[in-house]
């Protein structure tokens, strides 16, 4: 028999006998629907099935595509998908088994019109329910809704339409601001995707778009609003996130119970629907063959010539990492303004503490009250500067109109040891302390400070290098002026020390987070240091690394010296 709707099993058993090319995750998602046919405690519902499938035979492609006016038949990753999402139920209750479901794929897949189908289905199937399609902007949020609409319209007629039999046949109502099906008074709608705007939703079906780009967890409303329902149910949609917003962004926090679900020892317990389609690790980007595994429509509505223009044009415009995470599916390290992340991290290393005595060098990047402060400190080891940064962060801000965009992080940077979480201000006096304790099981040489910084008029009072220093008390602060010509030099050992594989650090996630938001200010002399000019986001840590790459060059400690090599600074 001939389906609109490719049983989910068949897609299964084809993808795990090797017939269609996927990456790990697909592949593990595959096994585990094969593993859950084994299960008592729920059950696949083929009816469930088959009303859907009923359901798709009516309605024809109708947005523009050249295949417009033609039936819609659900390509098999859709299939695989929607069916799970739908079919798995539990056996004591017949309820939906995944609550939350999240999926990603490439640019161009045919998400938008699956959306829109899942939302006509969800309001036909349950009598008088409300169904929402979220995303970061309306007009992204629309894309799903207003396919739903031109569906709809072309399948059963325009309820407002001259022709009084159409309008009378016509089985949803359509506007711009809701569709509401006349047989079973279900409805789907648009709504920003704000925690405020998301109180008291009480809907079957949330479907949130490009989730990836979220600078707020509004996810963490629709979660919770779940259990409300029976057969309520949240579908995530979107490709990689920006290395800008990194992996503690909401998204990806909220994601951790997906990448927790797949794995094989959870699939009994986390009923959560993965499905991440995308480049494994050690594929190439460039590789043809394996843009099937982040493009799973690839050679049914996407002729693979389409992909090879593409990469030609994202060639040329040298933006490849927009290739990688588009249309490869795959969170792009490259991109950024400064230092890639890929370079970065091959100074990625476990640091041991040094032994007493060790010469110890400290930059320091005192922040406003409210902001964030940062201390990178180094030492020399086999041949390599050994960094290590400590940051202090407020959780709770007085100031409400200030809010920083670091923020949205805190819960998570709470968890990590070298971070000091203040209440409302900075604690200064937990910044001197840490510097007393750097002095006390190492040789602290020198920290340098911004000059011209608010708290320069204090730190005074903690010791400075000058005539008067006592080593017995003091601290060695030395004022660094954070001016591009003052910091030039030091920008440019960083970047050499990095290029020499001269530098190990070990992966700090606020570090990661705040090279994406550096970009290069310049003078006409060439000198050059980081700055953020409109970015809201911090670069405090990599202000407080450019600093500690001064104080070596102050003490001349910065060997091996290249940085007066021009073919080393970074482009």
């Amino acid at each position: 028999m001939n389906r609109n709707v490719t049983h989910p099993t068949e897609y299964a058993n084809l993808v795990v006998a090797g017939k269609e090319r996927v990456n790990k995750s697909v592949m593990l998602a595959c096994k585990r629907h094969l593993h859950d046919l084994t299960r008592k405690d729920i059950y696949f519902d083929e009816k469930e099935l088959d009303r859907f499938d009923d359901f798709v035979s009516e309605l024809e492609v109708a947005d523009g595509h050249e295949l417009t006016g033609q039936k819609i038949v659900m390509l098999p990753w859709q299939s695989f998908l929607l069916g799970s999402v739908l079919c798995w139920k539990f056996t004591e209750t017949n309820g939906l088994r995944y609550k939350q479901t999240y999926c990603e794929v490439a640019r161009g897949a045919g998400k938008s019109t699956m959306a829109g189908v899942l939302l006509l289905y969800c309001s036909w199937r349950w009598e008088g329910s409300d169904n929402l399609c979220l995303a970061n902007k309306q007009d992204q949020a629309r894309q799903a809704f207003d396919a739903a609409n031109k569906i709809a319209i072309r399948a059963y007629g325009d309820w407002r339409a001259e022709d009084k039999d159409e309008a009378a046949a016509a089985r949803y109502e359509c506007t711009i601001r809701e569709t509401r099906c006349r047989e079973s008074g279900g409805r789907f709608r648009v709504m920003a995707s704000k925690t405020g705007t998301l109180d008291g939703t009480k809907a079957i079906c949330y479907i949130c778009d490009e989730t990836a780009e979220a600078k707020e967890d509004y996810m963490q409303k629709v979660v919770s609003a779940l259990p409300k329902l029976r057969d309520s149910f949240m579908l995530s949609v979107t490709t990689p996130g920006d290395i800008a917003l990194g992996m503690d962004s909401p998204y990806y926090t909220r994601r951790r119970v997906a990448d927790e679900a797949i794995k094989e020892e959870n699939w009994d317990e986390l009923d959560v629907f993965v499905l991440l389609y995308g480049l494994d690790e050690e594929d190439d980007f460039r590789d043809e063959s394996t843009w099937i595994k982040a493009q799973p429509s690839l050679n049914h509505v996407i002729p693979i010539s389409n992909y090879r223009r593409l990469l030609k044009e994202y060639t040329a415009q040298d933006a490849l990492h927009n290739w990688e995470r588009y249309q490869c599916c795959r969170m792009s390290l490259e991109g950024l303004q400064w230092i890639q992340v890929s370079d970065w991290r091959t100074a990625n290393e476990e640091i041991e503490r040094p032994p007493p005595e060790t010469p110890i060098y400290c930059g320091l990047d005192f922040s406003k009250t409210f902001d964030l402060t940062s201390m990178c400190y180094g030492w020399w080891a086999n041949g390599k500067v050994n960094m290590k940064w400590h940051h202090w962060v407020v959780k709770d801000q007085h100031v409400k109109s200030v809010k920083r965009d670091y923020q949205r992080f805190v819960d998570n940077w709470d968890h990590h040891e070298n971070v000091t979480i203040c209440p409302h201000t900075i604690q200064y006096e937990s910044v001197k302390e840490k510097l007393e304790e750097l002095k006390a099981w190492g040789n602290l040489k020198r920290v340098g400070y911004d000059a011209f910084g608010g708290m320069a008029t204090e730190i005074q009072t903690w010791g400075n290098i000058d005539d008067s220093y006592n080593p017995e008390n003091d601290l060695p602060m030395w004022a660094l002026p954070q001016t591009i010509m003052s910091m030039g030099p030091s920008t440019y050992l960083l970047e050499s020390l990095l290029r020499h594989r001269s530098i190990a650090f070990e992966k700090d996630d606020i570090v990661e987070y705040a090279l994406a938001n550096v970009q290069l200010e310049k003078n006409i002399n060439g000198d050059r240091r980081p700055s953020k000019l409109k970015s809201m986001g911090i670069i405090d840590p990599i202000v407080a690394s450019v600093m500690l790459c001064g104080v070596l060059i102050k003490e001349g400690a910065e060997r091996p010296g290249a940085y007066f090599d021009p073919g080393d600074i970074a482009c």
